[in-house]
């Protein structure tokens, strides 16, 4: 029989591959596949790992140094779903249970239709349970032969159902993206780790002291884990043995979803998909591979009875310091179902990889909209520390609406840092100033924006703007950067967010790059998350957002 100290499985694991082989495919690759398969991967922010793995031979060690994005199929997908072996009562097993995810997540499982499937299940009980990760999935299955992405080696005749149960939901949790709840830096579990290398180093495990970091011991960051608190009830919580930690005291066994765990997986597959929309370079390219181009067709998720104006901006950078700062998000060729997007640099600027999302204004009639860009008032060429315009409103409001600006595009000189920021002011009933500013030594020779203004008193409706200055001082740069920004009012349900940034400070010594993102989404408050990576130098950055709630 199986030993108690064995249920603990593993998301890095590539199933049959080697695991070398995995580790070689290169993180960039991985998040790249996943934006393409769901470009809303690029704006959640759900499992980035923190330095807390005390041993250098941790299998993915090298995730400390790059951007993660989350893993998660399109919401709506039916995941096919492959048997490589089990008996026909193991695969009723996993076809009864599985399910579960869908009664509260827009996605379900396909247990017979033909075709290279995106889940692979094994029943080999002499390896253990465990999954790869959302998306991580492909890999294993496109080996020849293809391995299995999932193993179920505790479906035995000898386990109660509630154990059966719980092996299911777990393996088909991290299959839909989600990481263990003991990594969640809120659960602050006192670890024995000298008796957990003994119990996992020794069968049916055998794990290597770098295995054991990896899966039991690395945090991700509080600063980008979804979670507000831990969840000691999470079906993604194995039972562990009071004798692994140094309190004494394990973890309970928790056999079915969780009303966290259902809240979680709605909101990571929304019923609604009329969100904001987003587009990244990586849908179409590697960042490997600087581009100074990349556009798509792009379609509404309705068709409109008239041409939509669109409120966009950027949300993702990765811009090489050799060269000016260089980047614009452009629309063009809007109809009634589609548009066309594009995010271009120009000259010798190397564009690794950008993001953008965007908002069919038609949707609101409340709402006003525009555009600007600085070389409306002066040449490229004759850069100013500010540059304003004052901008009038097609139809008055009865009082000072709010308003809200996004970065479109960018050009900074590379010979000293790189500072801007997009704002309003001024504001009153017919409309507002428009400002785009640098500061310290920066040359802005231009910039552009889109504004939104609406009704002040408008029901369910937010807006606003956040910065990495309420995390920590410009002084201390750090590349990981999130709170939570309350809304001000309370939403009956869950609203959707359209935020892009209008502020980046960074060091013009490496390269700029920049994430903006959410892991967190409720009716009272949005956990944001402004990033960089490598070796970049935010000093700070900002973004601002625009919340509503559907109509029933």
């Amino acid at each position: 029989m199986v030993a108690e100290y064995s249920r603990v499985c593993f998301t890095n694991n590539a199933g049959g591959v080697p695991q070398a082989s995995y580790d070689s495919i290169n993180q960039s690759d991985r998040s790249a596949r996943a934006i393409k398969e769901n470009p809303r991967n690029g704006t959640l922010n759900l499992s980035s790992l923190i330095g807390s793995v005390h041993s250098e031979t941790a299998d993915d060690v090298s995730l400390r140094l790059a951007i993660t994005t989350s893993k998660l199929w399109n919401s709506g997908r039916v995941l096919k779903v492959h048997f490589k072996t089990g008996s026909n009562w193991q695969r009723e097993k996993v076809k009864i249970h599985a399910p579960l995810w869908s009664q509260f997540a827009n996605i379900k499982f396909d247990f017979d239709i033909a075709g290279t499937p995106d889940i692979l299940v094994d029943f080999n009980p002499a390896l253990g349970s465990w999954s790869t990760l959302g998306t991580n999935s492909s890999y294993p299955i496109s080996h020849d032969p293809p391995q299995p992405s999932m193993n179920l080696g505790w479906i035995l005749d000898s386990k109660s159902e509630a154990d059966i149960r719980q092996v299911i939901l777990h393996e088909f949790g991290h299959a839909l993206g989600a990481i263990h709840e003991h990594t969640s830096p809120f659960a602050s579990i006192p670890w024995n780790k000298e008796q957990v290398y003994k119990d996992l180093g020794g069968p049916p495990n055998g794990w290597s002291k770098g295995t054991v970091d990896t899966n039991m011991f690395t945090v991700f960051a509080a600063l980008e884990n979804p979670a507000t608190a831990f969840d000691p009830a999470s079906i993604m919580l194995y039972q562990y043995p009071k004798t692994w930690t140094i309190d004494g005291k394990g973890t309970a066994n928790n056999t079915t979803l969780s009303v966290r765990d259902k809240a979680f997986i709605a909101f990571c597959y929304p019923q609604d998909e009329y969100d904001a929309g987003q587009f990244n370079t990586q849908q179409i390219h590697s960042q490997l591979v600087p581009t100074p181009t990349t556009e798509s067709v792009l379609y509404f998720y309705k068709k409109h009875s008239s041409i939509t104006p669109l409120a966009y901006g950027l949300n993702w950078l990765d811009v090489d310091k050799g060269a000016d700062i260089r980047i614009k998000a452009v629309v063009s060729d809007i109809q009634q179902d589609r548009f066309t997007a594009a995010l271009e640099s120009w000259e010798d600027t190397k564009l690794y990889a950008a993001g953008m999302t965007w908002l069919e204004v038609s949707r609101f009639p409340f709402l006003q909209t525009g555009a600007f860009n600085t070389e409306e008032v002066r040449p490229w060429n004759q850069p100013r520390a500010k540059t304003s315009k004052r901008v009038d409103f097609k139809a008055s409001f009865s009082s000072p609406p709010r308003v809200v600006c996004f970065f479109t595009s960018l050009h900074m000189s590379n010979e000293y840092d790189f500072c801007a920021k997009a704002f309003p002011s001024d504001i009153d009933n017919n409309g507002f100033t428009i400002n785009i500013s640098a500061w310290s030594d920066t040359i802005l020779y231009s910039g552009g924006a889109t504004w939104l203004a609406y009704p002040s008193d408008q029901l369910k409706i937010a807006s606003g703007r956040f910065s990495t200055a309420e995390v920590g001082p410009l002084s201390k740069p750090q590349a990981d950067n999130s709170t939570t920004k309350e809304w001000g009012m309370q939403f009956s349900k869950v609203p959707k967010v359209f935020m892009a940034l209008d502020e980046l400070s960074y060091g013009r010594e490496k390269n700029l790059r920049c994430r903006l993102s959410t892991s967190s989404v409720t009716p009272t408050e949005l956990t944001w998350h402004l990033q960089s990576w490598e070796d970049s130098i935010m000093y700070q950055s900002g973004a601002s957002y625009f919340a509503w709630e559907e109509a029933q």
